[in-house]
């Protein structure tokens, strides 16, 4: 039997289904915004964002790439090398390296060295620490058939430093030839204020020593002993030797880096003795003053003094001369207190004064045979 009223009832059900179904449909207003994740590293900034609808499957990973340097980034791009200029390889006023050079570098860190006939000993012979333009033109003569290494890194205003760039190359005649392997060299920084090893001891005042594998030679700061050919040279190389031969030595700068002809300069120390001041103090050494490293130079002073006065070493030798002579005389002779200090030559005895040339004083009359 129909029942008039079923299709009421039907309608009413299919609104109510309807309204339902509208109230769960989101609107626009009602959608969550996405979640953002940021993550920070060194040298990026990288978003991720989850995943929308109509939107392609991106899921963003931090980059490795090097962004260019920002001032919220310690970055900085390393330097390209680019192949040393020469002309003739013995005239180191013809010997050019270049690099390529980064926008926020303020200077720039260069290094050259003589690899040693092995991989891993090398001598250095030129540093740079603060290179204002992006080439340097060494002042040491490079050798003919050697094969050297050369790095450059990019430093900017706030000491934050690039990767070193590296490169090798042979001389063979005056010319050279570019390695076509990258240089074996050390991962560690080139010139270490620190502990080294003493591997063998030049003179009085110069040695060699190892750094993480590399050869350095070290000359002492503040002071000077004799040369070769000068009186009193094998005491002062045997005092040295004794003091610091095959030795751990910690090795301080004061202003410069190296001298002109490529050595370290450094002050050493062996535990608390200081070695430039006690070769001076035992009077093997003089006190001299090369700017502008002179941090120690007035308690060097009062040094050589202080041997002078107790006739220590050198200053215990009888007989003095001058560079600018060939007489030797008694200390207290009137032409003896007129030589300058500088030009003083001191002897164990008449046959050394002898031996380097000398004749004996006419006016205070040393002996010729002791």
């Amino acid at each position: 039997m129909w029942n008039k009223n079923k299709p009421i009832g039907l309608i009413l059900s299919l609104i109510l289904l309807l309204v339902m179904v509208l109230s769960c449909t989101p609107t626009k207003s009602q959608e969550e915004s996405p979640t953002i994740i940021t993550i920070t590293g060194t040298q990026t900034n990288t978003t991720l964002v989850p995943e929308q609808e109509n939107q392609p499957s991106t899921t963003q990973t931090p980059s490795t790439t090097p962004t260019s340097p920002s001032t919220t980034s310690p970055y900085i791009s390393p330097v390209i090398l680019l192949s040393p200029i020469h002309g003739a390889v013995d005239v180191p006023v013809n010997t050019t390296f270049k690099w390529s050079g980064v926008n926020n570098a303020a200077n720039y860190e260069f290094v050259i060295a003589e690899e040693l006939g092995r991989t891993d000993k090398f001598s250095l012979i030129d540093y740079i620490a603060s290179a204002s333009t992006n080439s340097h033109r060494p002042t040491i003569t490079l050798k003919s058939n050697t094969q050297y290494w050369w790095r450059v890194r990019a430093v900017n205003s706030t000491g934050t430093k690039s990767t070193w760039t590296a490169s090798s190359f042979t001389t063979v005649g005056n010319s050279v030839i570019p390695s076509t392997t990258p240089p074996t060299l050390p991962p560690t920084e080139v010139i270490t204020i620190g502990e080294a090893t003493v591997v063998q001891v030049i003179d009085g005042d110069t040695i060699e020593v190892s750094i993480s594998g590399m050869i350095y030679r070290v000359r002492y700061i503040g002071i000077d002993t004799p040369e070769t050919s000068e009186p009193f040279y094998l005491e002062a190389t045997t005092k040295n030797a004794e003091l610091v031969s095959g030795k751990t030595v910690r090795l301080e700068k004061d202003v410069s880096e190296t001298d002109k002809y490529g050595r370290l300069l450094r002050y050493v120390y062996i535990g608390d003795l200081f070695v430039n001041a006690e070769l001076v103090r035992s009077g093997y050494a003089k006190a001299v003053t090369y700017e502008p490293d002179t941090k120690f130079q007035s308690f060097f002073e009062s040094l050589e003094q202080e041997a002078k006065l107790a006739f220590r070493g050198m200053w215990a030798k009888k007989y003095v001369g001058s560079k600018a002579s060939n007489k030797y005389h008694f200390p207290n002779c009137s032409w003896a207190l007129k030589i300058n200090p500088e030009n003083e030559i001191w002897f164990y005895s008449a046959a050394d004064a002898q031996s380097h040339g000398y004749e004996p004083c006419g006016v205070c009359k040393p002996p010729i045979v002791d």
